[in-house]
């Protein structure tokens, strides 16, 4: 065990520690480099602008540190657990997160990211405790990032289950044919849903999306009738607004009207989205 110690600066190499307890200790400045601690609790340690270099953490737990600042290079971070920690401003090179655990924690979220397991499956759950951290601390600013990154890399996780590729996936899922085949129209669905809505987290591809579907229906109107382009597009944006849902007058054949009771439908749906979305954007 290593107890209220205040080192202005000390230069480590090469040491190994096992189940060791560091508490209370000041490291600023300091360079740690080709070390590995495992199975480590790490409480109320002081390590601003420390430099931690080809320096691995296993199984470790980290409480109540201070890191801003903080530079790690090329190291393993693997089975961690942080604990009201600060890593504002910390910068991370080649460095990477493996089953981490973040709690109530001060994160450098666009440059932590750059960290992420290139494994989809391990990547998917790095990202889902950054965004519960996020939720813990109330960073509502980064809350659409990281959906939408979690969404990227459900797809990523979807087609790799699907296309059964990597020997992991070729192992676990060699046999099971329908399965492959449900993450398939997962995968088509999330990329669906990406280009014609961003998830429903971009409102400029929702609206977008929204004015192109009009201009395909009212060119659809304008081939099914006798309609000039001008009244396809006017009947369109009538659909659009729901303003046709009760209207006799019209003279349209059976073909056109239950496509317009279907464009109906189509903009309830974008209505809803495009609503939820401006919600949770004002709602910060």
């Amino acid at each position: 065990m290593v107890n209220k110690k205040d080192y202005e600066y000390i230069h480590l190499s090469s040491a190994e520690y096992f189940r060791g307890t560091f508490s209370q200790i000041s490291l600023g400045q300091s360079l740690i480099e080709n070390s590995k601690f495992q199975e480590c609790d790490c409480k109320k340690l002081g390590m601003k602008n420390a430099e931690l270099k080809l320096t691995n953490f296993f199984q470790c737990e980290m409480m109540d540190c201070y890191m801003r600042h903080a530079t790690f290079e090329n190291c393993e971070i693997i089975g961690c657990k942080f604990i009201n920690c600060n890593l504002e401003k910390a910068i991370f090179f080649n460095s990477s997160f493996k089953y981490v655990v973040f709690e109530n924690c001060l994160l450098n979220v666009d440059e932590i990211i750059k960290s992420a397991p290139k494994e989809a499956n391990l990547k998917l759950g790095f990202f889902r405790e950054i965004y519960k951290n996020e939720l813990q601390m109330g960073h509502s600013d980064m809350y659409d990032k990281l959906l939408f990154l979690i969404r990227e890399t459900e797809a990523e996780l979807f087609k790799s289950i699907f296309v059964s590729r990597e020997v992991y996936f070729k192992n676990k899922y060699k046999h099971k044919k329908k399965v492959r085949l449900s993450y398939g129209i997962k995968f088509v669905g999330l990329k669906f849903s990406k280009y014609l809505w961003g998830y429903g987290l971009k409102l400029w591809r929702i609206l977008i999306s929204f004015v192109a579907l009009s201009f395909i229906f009212s060119f659809f109107y304008y081939l099914e009738s006798n309609f000039t382009i001008n009244q396809g597009i006017e009947y369109s944006i009538q659909n659009l607004l729901l303003s046709n849902l009760n209207d006799s007058s019209l003279q349209v054949t059976n073909s056109l009207r239950w496509t317009g009771y279907f464009q109906n439908f189509c903009s309830i749906v974008y209505i809803a989205v495009l609503t939820s979305s401006f919600y949770r954007k004002i709602a910060r």
